[in-house]
């Protein structure tokens, strides 16, 4: 169905947004693992790290694009939730378009920039073995870029719950006056929350489990070998299955509606 399960002209571009995001992550990580699978099965030991880091930090970037483009429609249903006679008559596509393609363009150069090492690693040659993004280089910059992808989801949590109480728990005061319009849009709010809440919780989910294990795993295990970190990793990082989980949810929340 696309995008035609909403109605407001900015949650539709911003969903439009979303989806094109989410077939970019799994074409990232079919890539990368397409990769894996050709260079071993013709024994190509050795490769360009310039590789895995234009792969591994295109998808982590869609990552955390995808997060904050939820974040913006679940704001949208907040503002909604709060004035929605005067957000019911402000439609502008435009500004849909700006905010989600802002997001995609801020997030791509944030998570390049901190895991190239303000891009010098762009610069210089380095053959590796295996295709972890996580080197001595920067391993720091790496971490730090996880644990705030973490912690961002602290404040779109509270977003969130602020959007569950205002649209399914808080008893309004009946308003007369645009009171169908009112009734519609708190509707329309309770029906995109249903479907984005287990979308989140999901994406959430998998995002703070891989970050947690492998932050457990770097201190229980410091001086593993790069053959076994980078099993760890594939075996946790469970972000590449969120493509997935996402059609089967909304083909569960919107196609048999």
């Amino acid at each position: 169905q696309g995008v035609s399960w909403l109605v407001h002209a900015n949650s539709r571009v911003l969903f439009g947004h979303y989806y094109a995001i989410l077939i970019f992550q799994g074409a990232a990580y079919g890539l990368l693992y397409g990769f894996e699978f050709v260079r071993l099965r013709f024994a190509c030991w050795h490769f360009d790290f310039r590789i895995v880091m234009v792969i591994r930090s295109a998808a982590i970037a869609a990552i955390l694009a995808s997060h904050w483009i939820m974040v913006s429609v679940s704001v949208e249903r907040l503002i909604s939730s709060i004035w929605p006679l005067q957000f019911e008559q402000c439609t502008r596509r435009f500004f849909g378009f700006f905010i989600g393609s802002s997001i995609i363009a801020i997030s791509f150069v944030v998570t390049f920039y901190a895991l190239s090492d303000g891009f010098r690693l762009f610069a210089t040659t380095r053959n590796v073995l295996k295709m972890d993004l996580r080197i001595k280089d920067n391993k720091e910059a790496y971490d730090l870029t996880f644990q705030v992808m973490a912690y961002t989801y602290v404040p779109s949590s509270l977003i969130f719950a602020a959007d569950c109480y205002l649209n399914f728990f808080k008893k309004r005061k009946q308003n007369i006056t645009g009171s169908l319009a009112i009734s519609y849009q708190y509707a329309e709010n309770r029906k995109v929350i249903s479907i984005i809440l287990p979308l989140e919780i999901t994406n959430a989910t998998v995002t703070i489990f891989g970050t947690i294990a492998q932050a457990v795993y770097n201190a229980v295990n410091p001086d593993a070998t790069e053959i076994q970190r980078s099993l760890f990793v594939e075996l946790t990082a469970l972000s590449s299955l969120f493509p997935l989980a996402f059609a089967i949810i909304i083909e569960w929340r919107v196609g048999y509606r």
